[in-house]
């Protein structure tokens, strides 16, 4: 995923409209960029939540 969010010109915004746990988001803050994400599932959105927050690895 890293490279793919690569594609974003540098200071741009990823935007993940189907967040599921965070993989994403995180690549994104891992470059650099700022991240926006929507997801549903509150079960799935914690996943994401501790991802970002650095206890789950991609």
């Amino acid at each position: 995923m890293r490279q793919i969010v690569r594609i974003i010109s540098p200071g741009g915004t990823i935007f993940d409209p189907f967040t599921d746990s965070g993989i994403t988001l995180q690549a994104a803050a891992l470059d650099g960029y700022d991240a926006v994400g929507c997801e549903l599932s509150d079960a799935i959105f914690d996943t994401a939540i501790r991802r970002l927050e650095g206890g789950e690895k991609s």
